[in-house]
């Protein structure tokens, strides 16, 4: 609730008291992360702009991912980051895979959404 209302540090306090092998925790770690992230990336309409004036830059495309997925569009998110797979797999040691995977994560594996972009990148990695 409070990475919603922006309220990153208190989710960071909220976060520390929850111990670290407590089985629900990994989906509101990285969710925080990402909120993290996010906030020192720019608008979303500043990097939309770069991607239009830019579109093979992955890491602007990379920055729109995150910021796309702490604004809850995972779907858009996904094929941010999954444009970066395609585009160069060994971009900064796989990170197009690696955004995917903790964006699938946050979408848990009861997802349609998850299932069908966690098939896309196994059937482009294989």
């Amino acid at each position: 609730m409070m990475i919603l209302k922006g309220d990153l540090e208190a989710a960071k306090q909220i976060l520390a008291t929850i111990p670290d092998d407590f089985v629900d925790r990994a989906r509101p770690a990285t969710r925080l992360e990402i909120a993290q992230e996010a906030a020192g990336m720019g608008s979303l309409s500043e990097l939309e702009n770069n991607i239009e004036s830019n579109g093979d830059d992955l890491s602007n495309r990379y920055a729109y991912s995150i910021v796309l997925a702490s604004l809850r569009r995972y779907e858009e998110a996904l094929e941010q980051a999954m444009f970066i797979l395609r585009r160069d797999r060994s971009f900064r040691d796989d990170l197009g895979r690696e955004t995917m995977v903790r964006i699938l994560n946050l979408l848990g594996s009861d997802s349609p959404l998850a299932k069908r972009y966690r098939r896309q990148m196994f059937a482009f990695m294989h």
